[in-house]
Parts: structure tokens; sequence; C-alpha cells
């Protein structure tokens, strides 16, 4: 296993989730903590991948009313199939 050095300030955060009761270990605050800027990245990684996609099909002239409803229902239905 690696050891990680964290900073004071840091280190003190993780102290008081541990302390809060939120986790019983300071590896299980930080591997959670990890865990979720992981999911950030590979959710942002999505989003990106799907913008290049529709730039690419507007830039091929394919492009549809806009209704903000629509997109948003269909965005939050995505982000909870993506979620299970």
């Amino acid at each position: 296993m690696a050891t990680i050095t964290l900073s004071p300030k840091l280190a003190g955060f993780v102290d008081k989730l541990v302390q809060s009761g939120k986790f019983t270990t300071r590896d299980e605050a930080v591997t959670d903590a990890l865990q979720k800027q992981m999911q950030r990245e590979e959710e942002l990684a999505w989003l990106k991948r799907e913008v290049e996609i529709g730039i690419a099909q507007a830039d091929r002239g394919e492009l549809v009313e806009f209704n903000a409803e629509k997109i948003t229902a269909e965005g939050r239905k995505r982000l909870a199939a993506r979620k299970q």
C-alpha cells in the first residue's frame, strides 16, 4: 500500500470526517473522496464527448428545435441510468 502525505489542512479535514462518525478510518474517508473524484472525471469525460458530438452535428447542419424541458428531462433520465 502506498503512503500519501496530506497537507495539514487536508489531514485535519479527514480527521474531522472520521471524528464525526461519517467514516470509521482515515483510509475510508480518503478512498471515498478519490472515488467521488474519479466519478466526476468520468462524468466530465462523458459530457465532453457529448458536446463534441453536438458540435459535429451542428457543423453538419443537423439542428433541432430547442426545448429546455425535454432536454432537462432527457439529461436527468441519462444521469439516473448512469448512477444505477
